[in-house]
């Protein structure tokens, strides 16, 4: 029989993109594992495990080049590739990497999912004659069922979630999540070569970890799927629906387990949505942690709801090595979180978990933006202003972003229908819009307003940073001693992990001089 391929495309980075970022293929490991259980021969090609950073022109592309690609594709014996196209800015290397599987083998099929996919499925379809099917969600109990057929040389007909093309006509069938997510199997983190990734981690890592001996032995875990809030600017609903489903602590722990007995984990990134939906649930796993006497740390990059914390759990979240929570809060007004992003959560409630979480010494940090329709200029302003006083008052480390219309998102129906657009939505714009000025215009904002807001923040920040860093000296006299004792190196880049460290880490670093026995020094 020959192999499945599953291949992750090279990526790509706009210059203003201030570094190239390596990470596991979770979805196409998960789907892996699934083609595995059923009996196939599946192989993983990782397009972002490099040997070198590549630059062409104007952009940056990151890992296996298009023609190193080429020479070990032209060693394979396949005849089902399945391609992974999670994000928007991703889709053009992908749809290159589906040309060159057919340019090799022209009679092989070619499928691809993805959250981007999701999305655009339709217009993929139509547009792109490489691609074959187009899965638009969960693709683990769908894959199998695509081979099944292709092997059998039959009709996709009945098969749920994706869409593919007969002759000119478009054929979509209905979306269908897995209820029970505890059936599937773990990962097939064999495939790829993890000792690379550790290598690969030190220099190009994905998250914001907090660094002591070991830490590039993380890896993403993603514990739930799906969302039933409705922020206005956010695409899961598409790809993972609005049920919330999970799996159960048990699943979890040993997952857990698995990753740090086979592969030395050290460092866990929650990756989850809503981790902490079910409190109850998620309070289980770190008893599990707990009770185990695990020794990893934890954080949650893609953030957690406030509302969901209580202090209990915030203890929890402390004995089980976490290393810091992402709030995601979004706006420093209450009207815009209830008419404009609908979220649904109040600041009231945002600032007594920030306060919790200090008084427990839970490291926090949060999520906002700027740039939504319905905002005005002086609550744009107040958000920039709310950010520093979050950081003052409860040291929660605020980053401020601009609103962007993704595909398929509330957000991106608004912009269109209101021509709230500056620049055409085309993915480049699109991705350049994170990090610049933004691609909206409202009759009360434009993006040079937001940029004055950014930069507003960003020349406010760093004296704050060192005041909070002197306050932080002056009431915990043992941090003294422990920047004294690192100050000994004379390495620049240490002093400077040192200043960061103690301002985004002060409870990390003490979680961990108890465990070596030394308390607060």
């Amino acid at each position: 029989m020959k192999s499945i391929l599953l291949l992750r495309p090279p990526e790509r980075y706009l210059p203003h993109r201030t570094r190239p970022m390596t990470y596991l293929p979770l979805g196409l490991l998960q789907i892996a594992s699934v083609l595995i259980e059923k009996g196939y021969q599946v192989e993983v090609i990782d397009g972002i495990m490099p040997e070198r950073e590549v630059k062409e022109g104007g952009e940056n592309f990151f890992g296996i080049t298009f023609e190193d690609m080429k020479h070990r594709l032209l060693n394979k014996d396949f005849d089902i590739v399945g391609i992974s196209a999670q994000f928007t800015f991703q889709w053009p290397n992908a749809l290159k990497m589906a040309e060159l599987c057919k340019e090799i083998n022209p009679d092989c099929k070619v499928v691809i999912g993805g959250a981007h996919v999701s999305v655009r499925y339709e217009d993929i379809i139509r547009s792109c004659d490489s691609v074959d099917v187009a899965v638009r969600a969960e693709g683990e109990y769908v894959m199998p069922q695509l081979v099944e057929r292709i092997y059998n040389n039959s009709s996709f007909e009945g098969i749920p979630g994706i869409a593919y093309k007969t002759g000119d006509k478009v054929f979509v069938s209905d979306n269908i999540y897995i209820d029970d997510l505890d059936s599937l199997p773990f990962p097939a983190y064999h495939l790829i070569d993890m000792k690379k990734y550790f290598s690969l981690i030190k220099e190009y890592s994905s998250r914001t970890a907090y660094s002591f001996d070991g830490w590039e032995r993380g890896v993403s875990l993603i514990t739930s799927r799906g969302c039933p809030f409705n922020c206005v600017f956010c695409s899961i609903h598409i790809h993972m629906g609005k049920r919330w489903r999970a799996h159960s602590p048990e699943y979890v722990l040993k997952h857990i387990q698995l990753l740090m007995e086979e592969y030395g984990i050290k460092y866990l990134h929650f990756e989850d949505d809503n981790i902490s939906f079910d409190s109850k649930r998620f309070a289980r796993i770190l008893d599990g942690i707990i009770e185990n006497g695990w020794d990893i740390r934890w954080d949650t990059p893609n953030g957690v709801r406030a509302d969901t914390f209580n202090e209990e759990l915030l203890k929890k979240c402390k004995a089980s090595g976490c290393t810091h929570l992402i709030f995601g809060v979004e706006s420093g007004v209450q009207r815009v979180l209830n008419n404009v992003v609908r979220k649904g959560i109040t600041l009231s409630g945002i600032e007594e978990t920030m306060k919790l979480a200090r008084k427990v010494g839970v490291d926090t940090r949060a999520f906002f933006m700027v740039g939504l329709p319905g905002e005005t200029k002086e609550e744009i302003k107040a958000t920039a202003d709310y950010i520093l006083e979050a950081m003052w008052k409860y040291e929660c480390f605020g980053g401020l972003g601009m609103a962007v219309p993704l595909y398929g998102t509330q957000l991106y129906d608004i912009c269109e229908e209101n021509d709230y657009f500056v620049r055409e939505p085309a993915i480049d714009n699109l991705s350049a819009a994170f990090l610049n000025k933004g691609i909206i215009k409202t009759p009360e904002f434009d993006p040079d307003l937001l940029d004055d807001v950014k930069k507003y923040v960003t020349r406010k920040q760093p004296l704050l940073l060192f005041m909070l860093f002197l306050r932080k000296l002056l009431r915990h006299p043992w941090l003294i001693w422990h920047v004294l004792k690192n100050m000994l190196v004379p390495d620049r880049r240490r002093l400077s992990s040192i200043y960061n460290r103690v301002l985004f880490f002060q409870h990390a670093i003490e979680f961990d001089l108890k465990k070596e026995g030394r308390g607060s020094e």
